[in-house]
């Protein structure tokens, strides 16, 4: 599912109120704890050591990454955020990992947290993420569910983004990954979300509703881990 028509330009252009937003929300406490649980994940695959964090914005995961004994670098469309980045001694290149000449299978892994509905061409930033991991390397991809309760019931530009230039279900996340040489090792949906402002005490409700809708894919986003083949279709 995607824009039509397709923008045209802009996707590097982030306000000063995004960029201050993004970077504040990087660095708060359960953030911290949520870096660590990807990370933690993640560890299964380490051999080089090396990390890329694909739409990375100012570096907050990639800092937790690098504390993490992981050599990472960053890919960043914003030069505003890349520069807070950058000034904090990240590494972060600017521009379009199709456009980024990295080495062939030069990473164990590669995180896609909230980015992949961003991107203009899904298929060829997979493909090209085949080529810069190693084989058994992984990719982690977090991104919204389409097919979740919450769009479906209240497809809202606050659900769903303008920003969003594609959106994925598990099955077709699951085609994507196929057709680009990973095999997906774990898929699963979480979340809910209701209609209206954000309000605290609609936490528990939207805690159990997201706990009944995880088996049945409906949650509201999607994460799932793919390894690459070793030797594609």
């Amino acid at each position: 599912i995607y824009q039509s028509p397709r923008p045209v330009s802009g996707f590097e252009e982030v306000s000063e109120a995004s960029v201050k937003a993004l970077t504040a929300k990087a660095s708060g406490r359960s953030r911290s704890r949520y870096y660590k649980k990807i990370l933690d994940g993640l560890e299964l695959f380490r051999r080089s050591g090396r990390l890329l964090d694909l739409g990375c914005a100012s570096g907050g995961f990639l800092q937790a990454a690098g504390e993490a004994g992981w050599e990472a670098v960053g890919i960043e469309i914003s030069d505003k955020l890349a520069g807070i980045g950058r000034g904090r001694g990240l590494d972060i290149r600017t521009g379009d990992i199709t456009e980024i000449k990295l080495p062939d299978s030069h990473f164990d892994v590669a995180v896609l947290n909230m980015v992949i509905e961003h991107l203009p061409s899904p298929t060829m930033t997979m493909e090209e993420l085949y080529r810069v991991i190693r084989p058994g390397g992984a990719v982690w991809i977090h991104t919204p569910n389409y097919s979740s309760t919450t769009i479906k019931n209240n497809p809202t530009t606050e659900n769903y983004p303008g920003g969003h230039l594609c959106c994925f279900t598990p099955k077709t996340l699951l085609q994507l990954c196929d057709k680009t040489g990973f095999d997906v090792k774990r898929i699963h949906t979480i979340g809910f979300r209701s209609a209206g402002p954000r309000r605290t005490w609609r936490k528990p409700f939207e805690k159990f509703a997201s706990l009944v809708l995880r088996p049945l894919g409906r949650g509201y986003r999607i994460k799932a881990l793919a390894v690459k083949r070793r030797y594609p279709k």
